[in-house]
């Protein structure tokens, strides 16, 4: 019998025997595979066939109440799903497992749509999923996971990924195993998840959050003429266990380095964008309210961001008031992918901001080749502001380009009347600072949206 068509993946599952049952799933083009003992006639049967040619394997539970040919009853096994792109890898961890008498591999599939479309259909104890997917990272489809089954999941990682180790635990994972150790306990891990241990160390989590120790405050953004609030940029902060609340420099730069930010960011984005769809719904105005979310080149680089924004942005109804913020160090070495990216973001109704304008080595060069729609004035000019001569030309001169470019320009880092008076009779027209408000809590940023109008300076 030949293939379901091309291109097509097979989910395979053991039949008493060790045979391999085909599954053809047409949804999803999962093809059948021979079988390992029996022939694949004797494991998809002609009745099996639908009119298409294609071949509908019936899955045998696996539990206590089946019978080997004995007569005796089997016991029950855990039914173990493999998610894994590496076929060799997943192939290794199979025969792992099927030496175990009380372990059944139902299957394996090579990406997250494979992987969840098996665990519907095939209903594993425990699905080992691999922590980065071609299709999307192992985490997103976890949770995907535990909202859909009361399948286990093991996240699967190269060794020393800290990033994974710590998404793993913030997603609700059961275990997380190192793939070059696998062989040495997988069985063990697999059978004590399954019971309902949780499997992962955390001896190495102490620098860095777990994503439920996480909280945003929200500073607002302000017309400097009315100082009125137009929107807020949304800025993580840690709820340390011990030290309490801490600021994002404590520990951006080591989720940068680990690729944990990926995990942070996607968090940001999720609670960001739920937070300004209440707002909107309860606090009604003319343009609408908008949030900024900061972007790390990390995110750029993820397959699946735009796919992510765009279920985001769609779920809460905020196209057009979302504003995707990057900075200047983040471009110098942009490839023509992630400036593809920023255009397919920007296409969904994001507007793109460049944040830390001024800063960096070619700040007219990006204006040329990104597609930007903000750009922002490093808190370093308006530091100086009023009396710093250079800083005010510089301030002056990036207020006209944006001007010229039709760009909306926001002054960082307000902390005095006299920095808002000068930016002012620059003819700028939005800004952020102390000077209006600090970062703030969402109860307290609806207190001010509540008020209607402006509130007093939070600097004393």
């Amino acid at each position: 019998m030949g293939s379901s068509g091309a291109g097509s993946r097979t989910i395979r599952s053991p039949s008493p025997q060790s045979a391999i049952v085909e599954v053809g799933l047409a949804e999803v083009g999962l093809s059948c595979s021979r079988s390992r003992n029996n022939s694949v006639a004797d494991a998809c049967p002609e009745q099996a066939r639908p009119p298409g040619g294609r071949t509908v394997g019936e899955l045998r539970p696996l539990d206590g109440s089946q019978n080997d040919r004995s007569g005796m009853s089997k016991p029950q096994q855990v039914r173990v799903l493999i998610v894994d792109d590496h076929e060799l890898v997943a192939e290794s961890f199979a025969r792992v497992l099927r030496d175990e008498p009380d372990m059944s591999v139902v299957g394996t599939a090579a990406t997250v749509a494979e992987g969840l479309t098996a665990a519907r259909s095939l209903d594993p104890d425990v699905v080992l999923l691999d922590y980065q997917l071609p299709d999307g990272d192992g985490v997103s489809a976890a949770k995907k996971l535990r909202m859909e089954s009361a399948a286990k999941v093991i996240i699967l990682t190269g060794s020393g990924n800290a990033a994974a180790r710590l998404a793993a635990s913030g997603a609700g994972c059961a275990g997380y195993i190192e793939k070059t150790m696998a062989s040495n306990g997988l069985a063990d891990v697999v059978r004590r998840v399954h019971s309902g241990e949780v499997m992962i160390p955390q001896d190495d989590f102490a620098a860095l959050p777990s994503l439920d120790q996480l909280a945003l405050h929200y500073q607002p953004i302000v017309d400097l003429h009315t100082e009125a609030v137009t929107g807020f940029e949304a800025l993580v902060r840690w709820l340390h266990p011990r030290r309490g609340l801490l600021p994002p420099g404590e520990f951006i730069g080591l989720a940068e380095e680990t690729g944990f930010i990926k995990e942070i960011g996607g968090w940001v984005l999720a609670e960001a964008t739920s937070q300004l769809a209440r707002w909107q719904r309860d606090y009604p105005r003319q343009p609408p309210l908008e949030m900024s979310v900061n972007l790390s080149v990390r995110q750029l680089d993820q397959p699946d961001l735009t796919p992510i924004v765009a279920e985001l942005v769609d779920a809460a109804n905020i196209g057009g008031t979302l504003v995707l913020e990057i900075t200047e160090s983040v471009m110098l070495d942009a490839s023509e992918g992630v400036v593809n990216t920023l255009q397919t973001l920007r296409s969904l109704g994001a507007s793109i901001a460049l944040d830390d304008f001024g800063t960096g080595y070619s700040s007219l060069a990006y204006l040329r080749r990104l597609p930007i729609d903000v750009i922002k004035i490093d808190k370093c000019f308006t530091d100086d502001l009023p009396h710093g001569s250079r800083s005010v030309l510089l301030a002056e001169t990036i207020c006209s380009l944006g001007r010229e470019l039709n760009l909306m320009t926001i002054a960082e880092g307000i902390e005095t009347v006299e920095q808002a008076d000068c930016l002012r009779s620059m003819g700028q027209l939005w800004g952020q600072g102390f000077y209006f408000f600090r970062p703030k809590p969402a109860g307290d940023i609806e207190a001010i949206l509540a008020a209607g109008h402006p509130l007093e300076a939070s600097v004393p």
